[in-house]
């Protein structure tokens, strides 16, 4: 079966089975591409590629040909949705710790701990005499469940920066 292209200039600005020449234009599947929006003709295809979409490909020397506009287009969308979604996994990350501890309770966390370094300089935690032992133990537990949501933010992230499509990956799974 064969698909008309409606064509403006080189563009390709729709493609449809079938399409009615008017005296204002051309009309496909109850649209109207006006002569007057640039609308400068029409071509028959045997198929469309695969990867069809209005705008994908230019009608040149008698074929359809990729647009260059569209890639840098395409790229410049996909790049700004990535950007957004990565944006979205940090504020996640971020709401996330601080459920877990504020930022009041993580910089005590890391003053206390420069103070047992400085203290009892060359010992590891679990070599610290109690009760200190014990406050060094309930403050790595807290470090370790944030650890565990940056660890998982910078997977989503990972996998946002590496799709081709950032829309398909799933950023709600993953998280501890």
């Amino acid at each position: 079966m064969m698909t008309t292209l409606i064509l403006a200039g080189e563009a390709v600005v729709a493609a449809a089975a079938s399409v009615t020449e008017t005296a204002d234009g051309y009309e496909a599947g109850g649209v109207l591409y006006p002569h007057a929006s640039g609308v400068t003709g029409v071509v028959e295809v045997a198929e469309l590629p695969a990867d069809w979409e209005p705008g994908r490909y230019l009608w040149r020397s008698g074929a359809l040909v990729a647009s260059p506009a569209w890639s840098v287009e395409r790229a410049r969308a996909t790049a700004g949705v990535r950007a957004a979604r990565i944006a979205d996994v940090k504020a996640e990350a971020g709401r996330r710790i601080l459920a877990v501890a504020p930022e009041w309770q993580q910089r005590n966390l890391n003053a206390r701990a420069s103070e047992l370094a400085l203290t009892y300089p060359g010992l590891r935690g679990e070599e610290l005499p109690e009760p200190e032992r014990s406050e060094w133990t309930v403050g790595q537990a807290v470090w370790s469940r944030i650890k565990a949501i940056r660890e998982a933010s910078n997977t989503i992230e990972a996998a946002l920066v590496a799709a081709t499509d950032p829309e398909s990956v799933d950023v709600t799974v993953g998280w501890p």
